[in-house]
């Protein structure tokens, strides 16, 4: 048991390192805030853990429900409960602020393409929509979640040229 918590315990150090080590200054506090949470989900835990520990449990459920073991599975239902909310909440924080990562890095690269040649952007969709008409490929058909660099760009210009107009006017 003692070999399993120290290899769960290493593993964990070295998730929260590569996760440091990924993660944009921008997204630092999003993931402080993430580790926050865990320790203080870690925190409940320990104690329920060790209120369970004494007959407490026992205790309240003789005196509640008349049987020694109903709080007891309360108890286990909530704390895996919890622990499934928590590993959710982790998990889709982290693709979030990895997807949001992705977007930055996207928009920037739209951005300087924009500032540096719009027309070239221009062009390069309409070869590229072009082509695909040629080879009957189906175009996405979302265009707010483009699935090529070039609609994507494109779709960056559109839109900063819309609004730097209702900026203008």
């Amino acid at each position: 048991i003692i070999s399993a918590l120290m290899i769960i315990s290493i593993g964990w150090e070295r998730l929260k390192e590569a996760l440091d080590e990924s993660v944009e200054p921008e997204f630092q506090p999003v993931l402080s805030a993430l580790f926050e949470e865990l320790t203080l989900t870690g925190f409940l835990g320990l104690a329920m853990t060790a209120i369970q520990s004494t007959d407490v449990m026992e205790e309240l459920s003789r005196r509640f429900f008349g049987e020694d073991e109903v709080v007891t599975e309360l108890y286990e239902r909530i704390h895996l409960t919890i622990f499934g909310v928590t590993v959710s909440y982790l998990t889709v924080v982290v693709c979030i602020m990895f997807m949001a990562q992705r977007e930055k890095r996207r928009m920037v690269h739209a951005e300087a393409l924009c500032q540096e040649d719009p027309k070239k952007v221009v062009m390069d969709y309409y070869a590229w929509k072009k082509q695909k008409l040629r080879s009957n490929s189906m175009i996405w058909p979302w265009p707010l979640f483009p699935a090529d660099n070039r609609q994507y760009d494109f779709n960056w210009l559109i839109l900063r040229n819309q609004f730097f107009k209702a900026v203008t006017r």
